[in-house]
């Protein structure tokens, strides 16, 4: 079997000429190509496969390729790695998201600071979506998991 590489073909001449350069040099290739970029003419060009999607379809093309065992871009960068598994969630397609995650207009920065979502009482909240600092990401969420502990201990400590 020849090695495998993928192509992510966007628009113009650029993923003809890639895919030419690349067959010619004794290589395989699986297409991913962009439904609203990439020119028809590009299954004319003897690729081992082309799969149409969307712009949106990142998920599809992650199975696409590990479907047709691409490693070659990860190993470029990782000669070491192995792909063993791929695992994507697709928030715009999860019913309980509403689409994707926060993110905070340029317009308005001040519209999620942190102050406030501080609610009286014994409540207090934690998330990306309410951090101080790094609001919609994942550290965001860390550091306002830690920043509610601390809240919670004084609270408790303030109540003895």
């Amino acid at each position: 079997m020849r090695e495998r590489i993928g192509l992510i073909a966007g628009n113009g001449r650029f993923p003809l000429l890639v895919l030419d350069a690349a067959r010619a040099s004794g290589l395989d290739v699986v297409v991913a190509a962009i439904r609203e970029e990439t020119s028809p003419e590009i299954e004319a060009h003897g690729a081992a496969s082309v799969h149409w999607m969307s712009l949106g379809e990142l998920s599809r093309l992650i199975d696409t390729f590990k479907r047709e065992q691409v490693a070659r871009a990860v190993s470029g960068y990782f000669p070491e790695s192995e792909i063993v598994d791929v695992a994507f969630h697709d928030w715009n397609a999860d019913p309980w998201s509403n689409g994707t995650w926060l993110t905070v207009p340029a317009a308005a920065p001040d519209l999620f600071d942190a102050d406030r979502f501080e609610l009286p009482g014994r409540i207090l909240l934690a998330g990306s979506d309410v951090a101080a600092q790094e609001t919609g990401w994942f550290e965001g969420a860390l550091r306002s998991g830690a920043a509610a502990v601390t809240r919670a201990t004084e609270k408790l400590r303030d109540a003895d």
